[in-house]
């Protein structure tokens, strides 16, 4: 699936499972980018449905920068509050570089052969401690408290 939301802008909430959260997500997404509700419900909704399906193991691809990191808190949140995270195992690929190209921030500038090697090699099973420390995180980023967030954060 293709996570098309934009977690870094406008209104959240702690429980990213509820109805609540997703209805306020579509209603600011639809006034601040001239979404609609049927775009929306496409793009994002019907995404989330996927992630309830039955897999051998799941594959979180997530970029370095800010944008990517708030989204894949939400997701890993998102499951941690829908899943039972014993099965399937989950996995988080998320380059900040790849040899012979310094700076890799977005996995759509990598080839076929640059993701075989990035899933290869940087691929990590996340466990229930990474699923705690997210849910920390989020909590700090959806009020907003920097200093708590700061403790987050790794400079590169």
């Amino acid at each position: 699936m293709v996570w098309r939301e934009v977690l870094s802008e406008g209104p959240l909430d702690e429980n990213i499972g509820s109805a609540a959260f997703w209805k306020a997500r579509a209603e600011y997404i639809g006034n601040a980018f001239n979404e609609p509700a049927e775009k929306y419900q496409e793009n994002v909704l019907d995404q989330l449905a996927i992630l309830s399906g039955e897999y051998s193991e799941i594959n979180l691809w997530f970029e370095s920068g800010i944008h990517g990191q708030v989204n894949l808190l939400g997701v890993m949140n998102y499951l941690k509050q829908r899943a039972d995270l014993s099965l399937p195992p989950i996995y988080l690929i998320c380059p900040a570089d790849f040899p012979g190209q310094e700076d890799l921030r977005e996995t759509g500038e990598a080839g076929g052969d640059q993701l075989t090697y990035l899933y290869d090699t940087i691929r990590a099973q996340l466990s229930e401690i990474d699923f705690a420390v997210a849910a920390e995180a989020w909590a700090a980023y959806i009020r907003y408290d920097a200093k708590q967030l700061k403790q987050y954060v790794v400079l590169l």
